[in-house]
């Protein structure tokens, strides 16, 4: 009976590590934003699902008639996480925000490098947003086309 139960912890075991998602390199990027722009929300779920933690949840049809034109839909992978806001109707995407379990932060730079933006990229607005509580701290960076 102990064989069994240590079994069956192992096999537990080995099928959640195989089913974590993959770490990026020490100060590498978690998510490529510059390969996603100019992509549609659907293009952007086909790119990051698999490779991340999401849901592929779309808004419903009352959520349609009666809710917002605007949506978001988020991507988790390690301590980052990637909210993409879009045009439910449309589906073209308008932004993208990242920021990390960790919380708010003094230096921004980090994020550019975890969403694979240079600071001297022409391609990409980056807008570093604030924290509410400080102004000294940032809670994320937005991104978007220029």
């Amino acid at each position: 009976m102990r064989y069994l139960a240590f079994f069956a912890l192992l096999l537990l075991t080995s099928c959640a590590v195989a089913d974590r998602p993959s770490s990026p390199t020490a100060g590498g990027a978690v998510f490529d934003v510059p390969a996603l722009l100019g992509q549609d929300i659907d293009q952007v779920r086909s790119s990051l699902l698999g490779k991340t933690q999401g849901r592929a949840d779309d808004p419903n049809a009352r959520q349609y008639q009666s809710g917002p034109t605007e949506w978001t839909k988020i991507f988790a992978r390690d301590t980052t996480t990637l909210l993409v806001s879009f045009n439910s109707q449309t589906r073209q995407v308008h932004d993208f925000f990242i920021r990390t379990a960790h919380g708010a932060t003094a230096d921004y730079t980090p994020l550019l490098q975890l969403a694979n933006v240079r600071d001297n990229n022409r391609r990409v607005r980056i807008e570093p947003l604030k924290t509410q509580s400080s102004p000294v701290l940032y809670s994320g960076v937005r991104f978007s086309a220029k």
